[in-house]
């Protein structure tokens, strides 16, 4: 026989008022039903769970440890009840977004704190927080539903077997707030980049095509959200007003560390526009792109690296690389079949938003105070745009 709550709450009630027609009328149901009620669970163990006096019902030897056992389940149904309850409530409030490591100081940050500052959203109690990590497991939170979302960056290593990539990413991730970052971000992402340098590994990420969609488009959704431009940064002093690409030859360039993700995706980029036979020639390697744009202001050479807003604080100059340049997809995913918090899908639409051309028009969107420029443009833009302001520059020969 299958017991429900109901039917143990009948027997609890019943033992603690020690009445049959005071328990019935407590929990508004007939004496009949409740002395049913007691009658299948004696039938079910075989034994008497109370003695009867007149009226006055008392619990046997065996009927006690029946009343423990069910007043211990009706306490923790209540309990499950409250918690799950209370963890809707939370859900509903908290945003937790999966996100590439070199794109915290992008401008997602800068958006989510905007979103946070809106009329609906400054006094709701709303958390949101970005959830960096190598990309195996980024997409492994997002597929757990632990991330209500994951912003990812096509450059960003794709998930292999520990056979053919080896490296020492730490387990845990970094919590991040909107706008609280430190050191932390250079150490998780030099951890990203220190990947074992090998041809079996260039070999794996060439043959990837660099869309992570082609290993989760079974269980996530896409939504390609900009295509961001790489630029040529170079010391302010350093004689050079364009870049063509056979200017490289010769220049000393600042690279990420060899093998690492930035390195695979530039290589590979790099050998579809280069003059035939040539390679750039690397004067030093570095981690992440902060790192190499102190090389590059003490005019230790020159890098080829993602524009991002932050950029302009550093003194170097910024040029558009020829033609229709370089650039990285970065993607929004979802989980298929997984209904998101209204919290959470209102902030995709107002990322969505604040990456496209459109949501100048509306001014609910952006609060007053947003007045700094974007440096990423929506992937419908066309290919000579993907350098924003920068001027657009010709090939040479």
């Amino acid at each position: 026989m299958s017991t429900n709550l109901n039917q143990l709450e009948y027997f609890v009630v019943l033992a603690e008022t020690h009445h049959m027609k005071k328990a019935a009328e407590s929990i508004y149901i007939s004496q009949p039903s409740l002395s049913a009620a007691v009658t299948r669970f004696e039938q079910e163990y075989n034994c008497p769970l109370f003695t009867r006096s007149g009226h006055r019902f008392d619990l046997t030897e065996a009927g006690t440890i029946f009343y423990h056992h069910a007043k211990q389940i009706l306490r923790d149904a209540q309990d499950m009840q409250a918690h799950m309850k209370s963890y809707t409530q939370k859900r509903e409030k908290h945003v937790m977004i999966g996100i590439s490591p070199d794109l915290l100081p992008d401008r997602y940050p800068a958006i989510a704190s905007d979103f946070l500052r809106l009329p609906k959203n400054k006094n709701a109690g709303i958390d949101v927080r970005f959830d960096p990590g190598r990309p195996e497991v980024l997409f492994r939170r997002l597929e757990s539903g632990i991330d209500d979302f994951l912003i990812y960056a096509d450059t960003a290593l794709p998930p292999a077997s520990p056979s053919t990539v080896s490296h020492d990413f730490p387990d845990s991730s970094c919590l991040f707030k909107p706008g609280q970052y430190t050191d932390l971000y250079t150490d998780l992402y030099a951890g990203l980049s220190s990947v074992s340098e090998s041809s079996a590994i260039y070999d794996f990420y060439k043959d990837y095509r660099h869309d992570a969609s082609s290993v989760f488009s079974q269980k996530l959704n896409e939504q390609i959200l900009c295509l961001q431009p790489y630029v040529f940064a170079k010391p302010v002093n350093f004689p050079c007003s364009s870049v063509c690409w056979s200017d490289l030859e010769g220049v000393p360039l600042i690279g990420y560390l060899e093998g690492s993700a930035h390195d695979l995706y530039l290589t590979a980029r790099l050998k579809q526009v280069l003059p035939l036979h040539h390679e750039p020639e690397y004067a030093s390697r570095m981690p992440n792109t902060d790192l190499i744009l102190r090389l590059v202001e003490t005019e230790y050479g020159c890098a080829i690296i993602p524009f991002y807003d932050h950029l302009r604080s550093y003194h170097v100059t910024l040029l558009p690389l020829p033609g229709n340049g370089i650039s990285r997809k970065i993607s929004l995913y979802t989980q298929k079949g997984r209904t998101l918090s209204d919290t959470a899908s209102r902030l995709i639409h107002y990322i969505t938003a604040a990456l496209s051309d459109d949501h100048a028009d509306d001014p609910s969107c952006v609060p007053a105070d947003r007045t700094d420029d974007s440096s990423c443009v929506p992937a419908d833009r066309c290919a000579d745009e993907l350098t924003g302001s920068l001027p657009d520059l010709p090939d040479r020969e």
